[in-house]
């Protein structure tokens, strides 16, 4: 009997950051609720229904992001969480097919 090869897919949210020309302090530099991206889940959810090869890992840079902060992680910047979850989470699962989700605010700060 040939076993077929488990495909893995690692599904991601990135944080969400504030854009400005003004300086913004490292704690305030993540903004957002703690929400579950529920398009992205349920993409998930879909596609290992519909494939039994699948393996699907999810993981939220958002929050990764809060929580290094809330720890007091030794990192830089949000930028510096990012790439070290990235590096770990790729490194460990090695993906085959990696899935960004994507939130967009059009909220204008006063």
């Amino acid at each position: 009997m040939i076993r077929e090869k488990t495909t893995n897919i690692l599904l991601i949210r990135p944080p969400e950051f504030i854009i400005s020309d003004e300086h913004v302090p490292l704690e305030k530099q993540t903004h957002g609720a703690i929400l579950l991206p529920l398009g992205i889940l349920q993409l998930g959810s879909y596609v290992r229904h519909q494939f039994s090869n699948v393996e699907i890992f999810y993981l939220d840079l958002h929050l990764e992001c809060k929580l290094a902060k809330r720890k007091k992680e030794p990192f830089q910047t949000d930028a510096d969480i990012v790439l070290k979850y990235l590096k770990d989470h790729i490194g460990k699962i090695k993906p085959d097919i990696i899935g960004f989700t994507c939130a967009l605010n059009a909220f204008a700060d006063n």
